[in-house]
């Protein structure tokens, strides 16, 4: 399944402003097989070169991957070539993978009815899930804690300089 983060990402991941994937996972990879051995995809080895967004022909905003483990608290360096394309922000989870929580139901809400900036709404939500038990994570380029959906206009600034991270433990 690498292609669709790869070859042909234009065409998938990178082809929407907010995309969602719900995988099992841990640090740097997750998979559509479980942990089988098939299907993985590094992040950031196997990714499209140039990133995900907007610079490199695509479309991608936000990506919200909801999967155990893919986005550590730190290491956070390794990151910065997803972002080389414009993307806004990625939002998931720093350990364990449960179940029964309405977290990305919820962040999905709240972008659609109040507005409300991706990596915000994902730890809001989150916070105020009463099944949270886990280490949600946002990752954005520094500056851009409240960029939302619509601010596509906004995306074209380059490889970024430096990334922030914010969790809820």
């Amino acid at each position: 399944m690498t292609w669709m983060f790869n070859t042909f990402a234009n065409t998938y991941v990178n082809s929407v402003n907010l995309a969602l994937i719900e995988v099992p996972g841990w640090p740097f990879r997750f998979s559509t097989f479980g942990n089988f051995g098939g299907g993985r995809v590094r992040i950031p080895g196997d990714i499209i070169p140039g990133g995900f967004g907007p610079k490199n022909g695509g479309r991608l905003s936000s990506w919200i991957i909801d999967a155990p483990s893919v986005i550590p608290k730190w290491p956070i360096h390794p990151w910065i070539p997803v972002f080389d394309g414009g993307l806004h922000s990625i939002v998931g989870w720093s350990d364990v993978f449960f179940s029964g929580n309405t977290v990305v139901t919820d962040t999905a809400k709240a972008i659609r009815r109040f507005n409300r900036p991706v990596a915000a709404a994902f730890l809001e939500e989150a916070y105020m899930d009463p099944l949270h038990r886990h280490i949600a994570v946002a990752l954005f380029p520094c500056g851009h804690w409240n960029d939302r959906i619509p601010q596509l206009q906004g995306l074209d600034w380059g490889k970024p300089k430096c990334l922030s991270i914010r969790y809820w433990l």
